[in-house]
């Protein structure tokens, strides 16, 4: 390999690190062999002639041996180490890395080939060095294996060779038995590389070969336009793994190693992937369709169930959620997007923050393409990851919560909303068509080239005038989050001469000590939920947006927001981003626009000299997160609970709710249709005998009559099977 000092000092010590499992034989520097010791995995050389500033040379390493895996995912707590592999029912173990007499997969986590610099250690921000590398790569197999890496192979003698046509910062190896099928679009060959026998899916897309390339074609061009960059490979190719290849996803990293420049690596058989269960899709597509009186052919269904096995899988997927593994059945099949091969491994960011800086415009690019789950994820989680990190900041700084082991989990979750918080407030103050198109000719400009920090901290200075390096170290060091308050909404039909136009209004206040923003999205009427037709079937589709704003609020104020739109919204989203709110967004749906030709048409933000109270005079509330708030019924446990000494106070505080699964004790969720300050939540229970009782104890100012008044929130789902009469009655005793 040749390499070169970058610095501006003389190097008399070299530092490589090579897998501990491979015994170094010798080392030449410039052809001469030179000492050198093995500490673990690190190969020290020790020159006799400083290699000097911007000087290069010729190192040659010759090793061999056998590959150990407890150098991988050394970030990766013991204990979770230590659990199963779980698929299902089954449990098949796991394995980094393959090295077999008719099967080899190697990638970079298990360090085997020799790398400058150091290895990941367990703290959180020292990462792996990453460096664009010419590689060249010569296999020599003793088994008719076909090989695969991040170019084509080619035959010189009894030698393999591989040369990949541009710089890349990481290599993979795989051999193994596979049959290969290629298609050719716009000059980019897709290959997909299977186990002879592993054919499952060809019943399923037979009929759509004529209109493959169209497809292909049309879901590119259309990822491409949302992210602003194009693909820089003239490869991409599919490879089928064996079911026991396991990989952990890093802290402040959205992928594993299942993502290569160039390869996805995929489960065999698909499995884990809940779309690539082709037979499964088109029955349900088929139950669907024959539900809402639908005809549709079989090469519409074939197409329907390709088309979302690639938008989900690889494309269009939502964040990834949960544990941060292939474990985790929720997340699995959000882990082979190709997004790391249009940023991650083209783009290189280097100085004192580059991890946190390179996660950053990670997360703000991957909010292009990523498909909002909405309050959808209710059902599933409760609560979001987000929302989990938001509540750790609220006394935390993100520098805090970074350095702190146990919260390792929320890392990544912690970032991305203090990123999308930092991108968001530079959108406002430049506007957020030029930070798009300044974003995107910076990464173009870098394409396979290292960026110092400091240049992107500078170039946003001279070209915009913003102090980047000052709010990048007040976002990272400083503590507490913004908190809100939405009040006083109203929508009404006005008329602007001949046009008629929709007015909405409503006040958004801030009353911590923090300054924040909210981003508000306008809905069209009837987008969102699960999108009608054969072609949509049981997908949760993306937000439609009309409208949106940024707008920043500053600690302890309040602004009353008024907006017009020309089409009529069915919803207004307004996504909090960083805060104390739970949960994060909420949205507020329009049942009718009333005329009102008293009313002028006004589009602005006035700031108020007051915050608006969330309690009327004359009025006294008592929430379920008020202290006067009590559960007067011990949660019960069961006798196989007992035996299995399963714990109920490590369930989390707020619970998903499940119509058709509603527990027998009371538990709390949120949702945006509940009541509440700056935590929307509600308690909730399955109907019973009453005997499971709840207090709500408020202290009157005054005798006099009152009023008593209930908050119930619209319940728009429904449990199984379409039963809307999950909901029972309410009843309430009034102690006075």
């Amino acid at each position: 390999m040749m390499i070169q000092n970058p610095h501006q000092e003389s190097m008399s010590t070299l530092f490589f690190s090579l897998n501990p499992g491979l015994i170094v034989d010798r080392v030449l520097f410039d052809g001469i062999s030179v000492p050198h010791r093995r500490e673990l995995h690190l190969i020290v050389i020790m020159l006799e002639k400083p290699l000097p500033p911007l000087g290069e040379n010729r190192v040659e390493i010759e090793y061999h041996g056998k590959i150990d895996d407890r150098i991988c995912y050394l970030q990766t707590a013991a204990e979770e180490r230590k659990t199963l592999h779980s698929i299902l029912l089954y449990k098949p173990g796991k394995k980094f890395s393959f090295i077999k007499p008719l099967y080899i997969l190697l990638t970079p986590e298990t360090n085997w080939y020799p790398i400058a610099g150091v290895t990941e250690g367990t703290f959180l921000l020292q990462g792996r060095e990453n460096q664009f590398t010419r590689f060249s790569l010569r296999l020599r197999l003793h088994e008719p294996l076909t090989p695969i890496s991040q170019a084509p192979f080619e035959q010189k003698g009894d030698t393999l060779v591989c040369r990949p046509n541009e710089p890349l910062p990481q290599l993979s190896l795989i051999a193994g038995p596979y049959v290969k099928n290629t298609i050719t679009v716009d000059s980019v060959n897709y290959n997909l590389y299977r186990h002879p026998r592993h054919d499952y899916y060809l019943p399923f897309v037979s009929e759509v070969k004529d209109t493959l390339h169209a497809m292909i074609r049309d879901l590119r061009n259309s990822y491409e336009s949302r992210l602003g960059l194009s693909y820089p490979y003239k490869e991409l190719s599919l490879i089928e793994t064996p079911i026991h290849f396991f990989t952990y996803v890093m802290p402040l990293r959205s992928f594993g190693e299942q993502v290569q420049p160039t390869l996805v690596l995929l489960p065999e058989n698909g499995v884990g992937i809940n779309d690539a269960d082709f037979k499964a899709q088109i029955f349900r597509l088929t139950r669907r369709t024959e539900r809402q009186n639908q005809t549709i052919s079989t090469k519409e269904q074939q197409i329907s169930v390709l088309r979302r096995f690639f938008e989900s899988t690889f494309l269009f997927n939502a964040p990834l959620r949960g544990p941060r593994n292939a474990n985790a059945d929720a997340s699995s099949d959000r882990l082979y997007t190709v997004f790391p091969n249009y940023y991650n491994f083209i783009n290189v960011v280097d100085g004192d923050m580059d991890i946190l800086l390179s996660s950053a415009i990670e997360l703000y690019l991957k909010s292009k393409v990523e498909t909002s789950m909405g309050e959808f994820m209710r059902f599933r989680s409760g609560i979001t990851d987000e929302e989990k990190a938001n509540l750790l900041l609220k006394n935390e700084s993100l520098a805090q919560l970074l350095q702190n082991p146990e919260s390792m989990n929320l890392a990544y979750s912690a970032v991305r909303v203090k990123s999308d918080y930092l991108f968001r407030l530079l959108q406002s103050r430049i506007g957020t068509e030029k930070f798009n198109a300044f974003i995107e000719t910076e990464l173009a400009r870098h394409r396979f080239l290292s960026w110092e920090s400091a240049e992107f901290f500078e170039k946003l200075q001279s070209e915009f005038d913003v102090p980047f390096q000052t709010l990048f170290t007040s976002w990272y060091d400083e503590a507490g989050a913004p908190g809100f308050r939405i009040s006083d909404m109203k929508n009404y039909r006005v008329f602007e001469g001949d046009r008629t136009r929709h007015q909405i209004k409503f006040i958004v206040s801030n009353p911590s000590a923090v300054d924040g923003l909210v981003v508000i999205d306008f809905q069209l009427r009837g987008q969102g939920g699960f999108r009608p037709g054969p072609e949509f079937f049981f997908q949760f589709a993306a937000l439609s947006t009309l409208y949106q704003r940024i707008i920043v609020v500053p600690a302890e104020s309040a602004k009353q927001i008024s907006l017009l739109t020309d089409e009529e919204p069915g919803s207004l989203s307004i996504n909090t981003v960083w805060s104390q709110n739970l949960p994060l967004q909420s949205v507020h749906r329009f049942e009718e626009f009333i005329e009102n030709r008293k009313a002028a048409p006004i589009e602005e933000e006035r700031v108020l000299a007051v915050i608006p109270s969330l309690v009327s005079p004359g009025e006294v509330v008592v929430d379920n997160e008020s202290p006067q708030f009590h559960i007067l019924s011990a949660r019960q446990t069961t006798p196989l609970q007992r035996l299995l000494k399963v714990n109920q106070n490590d369930r989390e505080e707020y619970q998903s709710m499940r119509p058709w699964n509603i527990p027998e004790y009371w538990c709390k969720t949120i949702n945006s249709d509940y009541y509440g300050d700056m935590i929307l939540s509600a308690h909730f229970i399955r109907a019973g005998d009453g005997t499971h009782k709840v207090e709500w104890e408020a202290n009157l100012p005054e005798a006099g009559h009152y009023t008593v008044f209930a908050h119930i929130a619209r319940m728009p789902m429904r449990g199984r099977r379409g039963n809307q009469d999950f909901i029972k009655d309410f009843h309430y005793l009034v102690r006075h």
